[in-house]
């Protein structure tokens, strides 16, 4: 998110554009805390994990009034939003209420930004890729402690709501025995299944086994817990084997952005200012002495450019 943030500032600056930065989401919008951000302002942040700038999943709701007034005191003429499936709905409740309240009448664009990677029309989401590096990590480390007593099954609980991209891309990364996901839940059926094979395996490598993991979206199911599944592997391995369990919980949140998202949220910034500069040049009036538009290289800067839009395909998503 912070590398999104510095690529679109430090681009919207050497176009000649003003970045206002919100604080604290949408509860920050409507209390005001908006600041101008400079070129030096946002400097370092590319190495820096987590929002310098505040996150949460507030939604404009009922203070709809107080959003848009902020956005006309500070003659907002263009909107980025970097955040998950929270941010996504909430640019949809702007772009409804534009009939309501004219301030939204400007081009609007998420960058998608969640570990779990569930932003509906897209493919990739910032830090689902720092995510899956940390449950990698974690499930090596984990792995080791599982061989070193040749008879032990981790059941470890990973982040993801209800999406299974961070279980399934790690599982296939870190070697993970089975994998539960919301999209294929948990049923008797399958732990059967899953019991069955890791038995047959330990008796078949007794005192030769390596540690097994098995990865659990903490939505896969609302019946069988991660508890649970550990209790049902050890209770039904016979004795060949014993579960345990581990919850790597806001671990996944943290640490320094990975190379890949940060080589996409350059891109995706990029992409957006783009995007923004194109749409706000549309929706522009911006007349010159014959009354005849100007092309964009010609902008006069005598003249305060108005932006007004609501075009439906002026609000969108990148990615």
């Amino acid at each position: 998110m912070n590398t999104a943030t510095r690529s679109a500032v430090r681009l919207c600056i050497n176009r000649g554009h003003t970045v206002l930065g919100v604080h604290n989401g949408f509860p920050g919008l409507m209390r005001g805390e908006i600041s101008e951000l400079d070129w030096l302002t946002v400097d370092g942040w590319t190495i820096a994990g987590g929002s310098r700038l505040g996150t949460n999943r507030d939604q404009p709701g009922l203070q709809m009034g107080a959003v848009a007034y902020q956005m006309q005191k500070h003659n907002v003429q263009a909107l980025m939003v970097v955040g998950g499936f929270e941010a996504f709905t909430a640019v949809l409740e702007l772009g409804r209420n534009r009939t309501q309240y004219p301030a939204f009448c400007i081009p609007m664009v998420l960058v998608p930004a969640t570990v779990s990677n569930n932003v509906p029309g897209t493919e990739f989401s910032l830090g689902a890729d720092t995510a899956a590096n940390v449950i990698v990590r974690s499930t090596d480390m984990i792995k080791q402690s599982a061989s070193s007593n040749r008879r032990r099954v981790f059941v470890i609980e990973v982040q993801g709501g209800n999406c299974g991209f961070l279980a399934v891309t790690a599982g296939l990364s870190g070697g993970s025995t089975t994998v539960y996901t919301p999209e294929e839940g948990v049923d008797l059926t399958r732990l059967q299944r899953d019991i069955a094979h890791l038995r047959a395996r330990y008796i078949k490598e007794l005192g030769r086994s390596e540690g097994r993991v098995t990865l659990c979206n903490e939505n896969a199911s609302k019946i069988y817990s991660t508890e649970m599944i550990a209790s049902i592997y050890e209770a039904e391995s016979g004795g060949f084997y014993g579960a345990r369990t581990s919850v790597l919980g806001h671990l996944q949140q943290g640490g320094t952005p990975s190379p890949l998202d940060r080589c996409r949220a350059n891109t995706m910034a990029v992409d957006s200012v783009n995007w923004l500069q194109a749409r706000c040049w549309d929706a522009m009036h911006i007349p010159n002495e014959n009354n005849v538009r100007l092309p964009s290289d010609q902008l006069k800067r005598k003249y305060f450019p108005c932006v007004y839009t609501d075009a439906p395909q002026t609000a969108a998503v990148i990615g």
